[in-house]
């Protein structure tokens, strides 16, 4: 069984980076139908209700930049 896991930062309402994740999705399934396929991405939430495949979270802690869903935001140094 092919097992295929997919890196993206969306999930914050870009539309683009939903759309090209979606046609990664859809280009995977047509090559192989039975992969198990889910997702890193920083709002694995929306990831599962937008797209329909389990997702876990892509970064261990938020930066200013880059948030993660449930998770307060790690200020860096000097801001």
């Amino acid at each position: 069984m092919v097992s295929i896991v997919l890196i993206s930062p969306c999930g914050w309402g870009n539309l683009g980076d939903a759309a090209i994740l979606e046609s990664v999705l859809n280009a995977v399934r047509a090559r192989w139908p039975q992969a198990n396929v889910s997702a890193l991405t920083l709002n694995p939430g929306d990831t599962m209700g937008r797209h329909g495949v389990p997702a876990y979270p892509l970064a261990a802690f938020s930066l200013d930049s880059y948030p993660v869903a449930g998770q307060d935001r790690v200020h860096t140094r000097g801001t």
